[in-house]
């Protein structure tokens, strides 16, 4: 089946209506959903293979003039006012059941997301700070980095003074910062007009398209789990890299290497990563004729880009290409940003693997209504990060590597399970100061959030503008929060399937997922996963799963 935008003869958006939206009903206003639903179906194809493509530096004749045109089609959708806009009002008008007044907010979130973040201004925004991002990182007695060899070299530079300098030219990156903080004004000037005062800036627009709290309220509740977890932190971070003072740029350079999972035979090449993958979900429960459907090279609907070739940009990215893409999948993989780290390595692929079986879940849902197709980020970072949990078993690491007594790896798991969480409190604070403090308050901020999450081990350091190496803060902003819920989220799942079949690596992984929390948008995230572990506060439920699990491991 052909790609992208040949597949779409006339846009919904210049078509004529037979008559007025308010003057529809239930089953008109349905069908006219359904077209706007399938054209915006074939539009994200368009912008996300364009995307993709970026990501590994490769160009199609013609993609740039085919993304505009889709980006265009996309915004005239989800203007505030127009057909799109009137359908959902009038939907709402007749809503009488659960199912559709959930459809209605879907829908409300769901285009308030895609009128910001896909609209011609924001792109252009957008762009100058991806510019500035790009330029390399100029380090004295170094040379010239790139963010993607800036987090290469943290972990993997086995000199500590070149990981220094790289360090400390991180935190000076003074124009970076000024296009960050111009960029987001900018964002949330056009966010306040486009939204009409349903939101007050863009951190917001991604918290409610979450159903998650807002820039006022989630620093309460980060500051919640640091509390209740910082003397485990502290804790295991002396026992496990050193009494200390460490240095600030030794931490990453500790944590990858002093792992004892590092001496353990994690391929590097990604073929054979995806495999044992593969072979991890079977052993979850789920179908292997399925799953080599979905990531076989030779299906045409498969985009499928994980071979080491430069001008790829870093990181690992898996989308899902529409709620009527049926099977369409793409995925991209740099193997040279995880050279230096087997833990994320061995991890990766499981991860990317969780969201396509997100994907999937989400379009049984919507075959009831396509709107339930559109899981929020931190919904679908919940099953990557259950899933990413499989590699480090125990099972898993006495039957696949050999490891008879798995508690000191089982501690160091525990251990970067914190530090991943501490490092997105630290930029989701960062997030929240560039969507509502000026220029001159984000080094304060900066300050506070680094000396809240600092370890007990670790010396002081002004961090300057040490966010500004964070990608996801320029390219998606108000994202991170996500991966706060995601691993939140992930470690009551899987401990609820461990407490009841012993290991994650068991046939009812998959039916539990399916049947309980990977059922697409119908119920908010958090509801489904309150009812399938019973943890009503995700928050106090993770302080209570880190503090039992640290007594288990010290006992």
């Amino acid at each position: 089946m052909a790609w992208g935008i040949d597949q779409i003869v006339q846009s919904v958006t210049e078509r004529e209506l037979p008559r007025a939206v308010s003057e529809m009903n239930l089953a008109e206003v349905n069908f006219w959903l359904l077209e706007h639903d399938r054209e915006l179906s074939h539009l994200e194809e368009e912008t996300d293979r364009h995307d993709l493509m970026g990501l590994g530096a490769r160009k199609e004749p013609e993609r740039e003039e085919k993304y505009k045109r889709a980006t265009e089609l996309k915004e005239r959708i989800n203007a505030t006012g127009g057909v799109y806009d009137q359908l959902i009002g009038r939907f709402e008008t007749l809503a009488t059941t659960e199912v559709e007044r959930r459809a209605v907010k879907v829908r409300r979130d769901r285009k308030l997301y895609d009128g910001v973040h896909g609209s011609q201004a924001f792109n252009s925004e957008h762009e100058k700070a991806a510019a500035a991002y790009k330029q390399p990182l100029i380090v004295p007695d170094v040379g010239s980095l790139t963010m993607s060899d800036f987090r290469r070299e943290m972990k993997g530079n086995p000199d500590g003074e070149t990981r220094r300098r790289i360090f400390v030219a991180s935190t000076q990156l003074d124009g970076l910062e000024s296009a960050f903080a111009d960029e987001r004004a900018a964002h949330n000037r056009q966010v306040i007009a486009f939204a009409g005062g349903r939101v007050a800036n863009i951190f917001d627009v991604q918290a409610e398209w979450y159903e998650a709290p807002k820039a006022h309220e989630i620093g309460a509740v980060l500051l919640r789990f640091v509390e209740g977890t910082k003397d485990i932190y502290d804790a295991l971070m002396r026992e496990l890299l050193g009494e200390g003072p460490l240095e600030p740029w030794d931490v990453q350079f500790l944590l990858a290497t002093k792992d004892p999972f590092a001496g353990l035979d994690v391929p590097q090449n990604p073929v054979v990563l995806l495999r044992n993958s593969i072979d991890l979900f079977v052993r979850m429960g789920y179908d292997r004729k399925t799953l080599e459907r979905l990531y076989d090279p030779r299906n045409p609907n498969v985009l499928l880009d994980i071979e080491e070739r430069q001008g790829k940009r870093p990181q690992a990215v898996s989308l899902s290409l529409g709620a009527f893409s049926d099977g369409k999948n793409g995925l991209f993989f740099d193997p040279v940003s995880y050279s230096t780290d087997s833990r994320k390595r061995a991890g990766i692929f499981p991860h990317e693997m969780g969201h396509f079986m997100d994907f999937e879940a989400c379009r049984r849902a919507a075959q009831e209504d396509p709107s339930f197709f559109f899981q929020p980020v931190n919904g679908s970072e919940s099953f990557s990060m259950t899933h990413d949990l499989a590699p480090f078993d125990p099972v898993h690491l006495r039957e696949h590597y050999g490891v008879s007594d798995t508690r000191l790896i089982e501690k160091w798991t525990l251990l970067q399970h914190l530090f991943e969480l501490y490092s997105t409190v630290e930029i989701t604070l960062m997030d929240v100061a560039l969507s509502t403090c000026g220029r001159s308050e984000l080094r304060t901020a900066a300050r506070e959030a680094r000396e809240l999450v600092r370890p007990a081990n670790v010396r002081r350091h002004d961090p300057g503008t040490w966010y500004t190496t964070v990608a996801h803060l320029w390219n998606q902003p108000g994202y991170y929060q996500a991966y706060f819920w995601g691993r939140s989220n992930g470690l009551a799942i899987a401990a609820t399937i461990i407490d009841q079949s012993g290991t994650l690596l068991t046939p009812n992984t998959e039916r539990f997922l399916r049947e309980r929390v990977m059922t697409g948008n119908r119920i908010p995230i958090q509801q489904r996963v309150a009812a399938a572990t019973g943890i009503q506060d995700p928050v106090q439920g993770t302080i209570n799963y880190i503090r039992k699990e640290y007594r288990r491991l010290a006992a």
